[in-house]
């Protein structure tokens, strides 16, 4: 295992939160009094459905995670970035553990957080396509802390993280605030979940107005004041969707970072924007970049009034928090925008910070390769719980309570995308599996037999932006990996039970549009 240690007091956590948001007193918005919709049921919900053991957790403790949409981990001080987009991340990385080399299971949001919380690589929790549910005989983090006494919420803003793909099953209540409503000639649609959405969104003639950061943050402090006077440990789930586009960041934080940009430059519609192009002149691409970081400073704001409250009800020493992201971002690096052309450096190197006084170490830069799919594990074992018995992900516990010698044996990080067609051409599954020096990308259309092989080397190469010739011999075993991986997970996935197709999308007008103006459906 690769491993640097500095060690820093977590007394100052409070402090340094303190000193990075001056908004924790702030007023927000009015918040949400609608009445909370469960989730699915914890209980079995068809023959074959995995059950949740009750033993107890041998270290208990309350669980955060949270989930921001589409941040690249280099766009953060703490993995090198020049520009202070997230003071309050920052300091939590300094309070604990930080994973230099975390790597997203797949490309976008659907599949990763079906990783996240199953420990399970997408070939085989089988959540890869619009329509997939998971299928109820995989387990998931909910049903096994829940099963051992927790209250288990969740509070998202992204419409594939909808309760129907399954990845919901077991927590207690899993609300999105606003329910991709928007408003439209007047007229008003329905929710996509049955919910009564406080607030619709707002659709201009173009685009979402799409600021969802202050519901989700309302309704977590919300649960974390009902709760303080609760014994019962809690596991929040937190998913922001700021940072994804369209990069439209309020003020302050629009001009955040433009540098005096007095270009013409409109980003609206962001995923249909023909403006942004390969080849675009520097600066505009550099306005682009800075609205993307205005943007993580906005939700950065955000998690500072998380924290806060949790040192203000007495929380923070006795939680467990894990932030992450389901995916990067691409700016043109290959001519490509968002992230839906490959699983490469900037669509799958994303943050993963560990915080837990008392039992994880401050300051821990953790060098080794990690993914997704680890988050689970890891999660039960830093409680003494054990769950998720199928998981494909490793259990770092041992490592980030000092152990160095409990490092999860490892060789490689795997990944895989779905790629939809366009302009009438096919749809391709991409994979890549990352060794610690290198990195094979793979491609191919879902009905061919022959794969496209790009090769990096990241000692010289760290952005996988220069591709060695792959016929060189040399390469030929990392190849041959590769083709390997594709077959020995595909083969295991053959083995578990399909996902469940429920046609999800079908007759769900407001779904669809939602998900077109996030990119994530061609019109």
């Amino acid at each position: 295992m690769r491993r640097s240690s500095a060690l820093f007091a977590f007394a100052a956590f409070a402090g340094l939160l303190a000193g990075c948001s001056d908004s924790s007193t702030t007023d927000g918005p009015s918040r949400d009094t609608t009445e909370p919709a469960a989730a699915e049921s914890a209980e079995p919900s068809s023959p074959g459905a995995y059950v949740a053991s009750t033993t107890p957790p041998t270290d208990p403790g309350n669980v955060l995670i949270i989930s921001l949409d589409t941040l690249r981990a280099d766009h953060l001080q703490t993995y090198g970035y020049r520009r202070p987009t997230a003071p309050n991340i920052d300091a939590l990385a300094r309070a604990g553990a930080v994973f230099t080399q975390a790597i997203a299971t797949a490309n976008w949001t659907l599949p990763t957080h079906a990783s996240m919380l199953t420990g399970l690589l997408p070939p085989k929790h089988r959540v890869e396509t619009k329509n997939d549910r998971l299928n109820d005989a995989r387990a998931t983090l909910g049903q096994e802390l829940t099963a051992r006494g927790y209250r288990s919420v969740g509070y998202v803003s992204n419409p594939f993280l909808d309760a129907r793909y399954g990845y919901a099953r077991g927590f207690d209540e899993w609300r999105q605030p606003r329910d991709f409503v928007f408003e439209k000639a007047g007229e008003q649609a329905g929710s996509i979940s049955g919910y009564r959405p406080p607030q619709p969104f707002v659709r201009t003639e173009d685009y979402f107005v799409d600021q969802t950061s202050p519901q989700v943050l309302d309704l977590a402090l919300d649960f974390l004041e009902g709760h303080a006077a609760l014994d019962d440990p809690f596991c929040l789930f937190l998913h922001f969707n700021d940072v994804h586009s369209d990069y439209i960041p309020p003020a302050p934080y629009d001009r955040s970072y433009t540098d005096g940009y007095d270009g013409a430059l409109n980003v609206e519609n962001y995923p249909h924007n023909e403006s942004v192009y390969p080849g675009m002149p520097t600066e505009d691409l550099e306005y682009v970049r800075a609205l993307y970081d205005g943007e993580i400073s906005w939700v950065d704001e955000h998690l500072g009034r998380l924290f806060a409250t949790l040192e203000r009800l007495g929380f923070a020493d006795d939680t467990l928090v894990v932030l992450t992201a389901d995916h990067g971002e691409g700016f043109l690096e290959r001519g490509k925008k968002e992230h839906h052309y490959g699983v490469y450096r900037e669509l799958v190197h994303v943050p993963l910070i560990v915080r837990f006084p008392g039992r994880v170490a401050a300051g821990q830069r953790i060098e080794s390769l990690a993914s997704q799919v680890d988050i689970g594990p890891t999660i039960l074992g830093l409680l003494g719980i054990d769950g998720l018995p199928e998981a494909d992900g490793v259990d770092w516990s041992g490592v980030l309570r000092g152990d160095d010698d409990a490092a999860p044996a490892r060789t490689e990080i795997v990944s895989r995308g779905v790629l939809y067609p366009e302009k009438g051409d096919e749809a391709s599954l991409v994979w890549s599996v990352r060794t610690d020096d290198h990195t094979v990308h793979g491609r191919r259309k879902k009905s061919a037999k022959g794969t496209k092989f790009e090769v990096f080397d990241r000692r010289v190469d760290p952005y996988e932006l220069a591709p060695l010739a792959v016929e060189n011999a040399a390469w030929r075993p990392l190849i041959e990996r590769l083709l390997a991986v594709q077959d020995e997970v595909t083969a295991a996935a053959d083995a578990l039970p399909m996902a469940d197709s429920n046609d999800i999308l079908e007759d769900d007008a407001a779904l669809i549009e939602r998900m077109e103006q996030l990119g994530y459906l061609k019109r």
